[in-house]
């Protein structure tokens, strides 16, 4: 039993902040799964890009293969592959294992 009692206002407060903190949980979980949504979809077309820059970047390596390492079939490649949709990011890393082959 608690030394002294609980006045009635005391325990309307304590629900009513107990409700308004409940909401802002709510809000906090909703505007989260939100942004883990956004991610995920993000995520996913990324992982597409990375695909489809793999595929190419296989095509230009077996193109140079067939044709050779000169520098017109060289630039021919990039010009390919830098209208290829992808992070421009991850274009130089490319680029530069190219020039290192």
């Amino acid at each position: 039993m608690p030394e002294e009692e609980i006045s009635d206002d005391k325990i309307v407060e304590t629900v009513k902040n107990t409700m308004e903190e409940r909401a802002r949980a709510q809000s906090t979980l909703k505007e989260t799964q939100e942004l883990l949504q956004r991610a995920n979809t993000e995520h996913t077309h990324l992982l597409d890009s990375v695909q489809n820059w793999a595929a190419a970047v296989r095509r230009s390596t077996d193109s140079l293969g067939a044709s050779g390492r000169l520098l017109t079939h060289i630039k021919q490649q990039i010009h390919v592959l830098e209208v290829s949709t992808f992070p421009i990011s991850l274009r130089s890393i490319y680029f530069s294992s190219l020039f290192s082959i």
